[in-house]
């Protein structure tokens, strides 16, 4: 069996004392176990040290990312991996925290045609956690995580894995529409479309040059993600059509009320003008709702559309 073609995707910002190793890692771990044909594509988002230098002297491509977070940046990076036709895309951060070393086990399964996506989790078997992690960012993961078990049905552990390895397939028929909700967002993505994803042990070593650029703030990283992720799943729909119900149905009633305290009169009591503004508040409300969860699905839709026809025409 040939040896498949194999690109490896470094999303990076600011990541000059890091970058070099990880490159240089990740092509000394394919020359020892000869995994494939493998090309390092570097995203330089929007770095301001010397993070795009380095990476071109030791990457074999290196392309601009706009600064608009890792989601934006990885879905770029992946899609910009499918001109050099591989086989397998595999991600990894250019931190310095995931280890390149751990690269075969990623891609073995697919290989072995056991998984269309292989993702990886630290909390799979103890030890695996290099660091002290905040009590804020296990509770955010852990919440996160749950979110994917009950949308995916898979017993997925770790909602932020550093690396992970996917068909072409599941690259090119993915669909993201948030700018922080990468690692998530394309799991639901390839659930939804039937690819099949197993969850392995991976280490998260200890990060030893600059901060987090993903989850500066646990709240407002859950914040960001979680509307998305409502959104991708198609759950707002159900949110907002039965929320728009309900409260239309209450105003009704509420008018129903207030038409037969009055008696059925054709005019009402200046008295119960707060009484008639509330009616209209909450079915004018609830109309809208209703309605606006169809235009905002109508819009993802469009969107959808629209990155479909670009990466054709590409």
């Amino acid at each position: 069996m040939p040896k498949p073609n194999i690109v490896v995707v470094i999303p990076a910002r600011n990541e000059e004392r890091t970058i070099k190793k990880v490159i240089q890692e990740t092509y000394e771990v394919n020359r020892k176990h000869k995994l494939g044909n493998m090309k390092i594509l570097v995203v330089n988002d929007a770095s301001t040290d010397n993070t795009g230098e380095i990476a071109k002297k030791f990457a074999n491509k290196v392309i601009r990312g706009e600064g608009k977070g890792l989601g934006e940046c990885m879905y770029m990076g992946l899609k910009e991996a499918l001109v050099l036709n591989p086989d397998i895309i595999v991600s990894i951060d250019a931190d310095g925290q995931s280890d390149p070393k751990e690269i075969p086990n990623f891609v073995k399964p697919i290989t072995d045609g056991k998984a269309d996506m292989v993702i990886g989790s630290r909390f799979l078997k103890p030890g695996l956690i290099k660091y002290k992690m905040e009590f804020s960012h296990l509770i955010g993961n852990k919440i996160l995580a749950l979110f994917l078990r009950r949308v995916t049905k898979l017993p997925i552990t770790d909602s932020h894995g550093g690396i992970r390895a996917m068909k072409s397939e599941v690259v090119e028929k993915m669909d993201t529409i948030g700018a922080h909700t990468y690692v998530q967002e394309t799991i639901i993505d390839a659930a939804m479309k039937g690819f099949r994803i197993i969850e392995i042990p991976s280490i998260w070593k200890k990060r030893l040059y600059g901060k987090t650029k993903v989850v500066r703030s646990i709240k407002r990283y859950v914040l960001w993600t979680l509307p998305v992720l409502l959104v991708r799943t198609g759950l707002h729909m159900i949110f907002f059509t039965a929320f728009g119900i309900i409260l239309t149905l209450i105003g009704f009633l509420l008018g129903v009320y207030l038409i037969f305290i009055e008696s059925f009169k054709t005019s009402i009591g200046i008295d119960k003008y707060p009484f008639l503004m509330l009616v209209v508040l909450l079915i004018s409300s609830g109309i809208q709702i209703f309605f606006f969860g169809f235009l905002l699905n109508l819009i993802i839709q469009l969107k959808n559309k629209l990155d479909y026809l670009i990466r054709a025409k590409i």
